[in-house]
């Protein structure tokens, strides 16, 4: 009787949560139609510092245009290390609008050549693209 119980519970259990799990899935989808999917443009896809003193604090800038029908959103930036920090504005892009991604590099305790991936993710087809910022510290 017990074992009974458990096994009922656990299959109710079961069956719900996978159906909020479709029910969020389906939400999202259904967000992604209402806010749309658009495309954006980077005036450049890799920033060189060039050669650096080991130590120095350094910043660049990467300018997205929205190319797409609908507002652009950056929902996240992530970067390969955490030597690099960045900034941007969180409001969505309209249509044909501008913005950019402050990037700052501390080269502290680094040396030789340096390759750190920013991955923006954003409500565009391929869900996230990356820039690159690169330099040469010397000791």
């Amino acid at each position: 009787m017990i074992n009974n119980f458990i096994f009922i519970s656990f299959f109710l259990l079961m069956f719900t949560s996978c159906s909020y799990t479709d029910k969020a899935k389906e939400s999202n989808h259904i967000t992604d139609k209402v806010d749309g999917i658009t495309s954006f443009d980077i005036d450049k896809k890799i920033h060189d510092f060039g050669e650096m003193v080991s130590g120095e604090i350094t910043s660049c800038s990467f300018k997205l245009t929205n190319k797409g029908k609908y507002p652009l959103i950056i929902k996240n930036i992530e970067a390969s290390c955490g030597c690099t920090l960045f900034n941007w504005n969180k409001k969505p892009v309209p249509p044909g609008g501008h913005t950019k991604i402050e990037v700052e590099f501390n080269s502290y305790g680094r040396y030789g050549k340096q390759y750190k991936v920013i991955s923006i993710f954003a409500n565009i087809s391929e869900q996230v693209k990356d820039v690159a910022i690169t330099a040469y510290i010397k000791k």
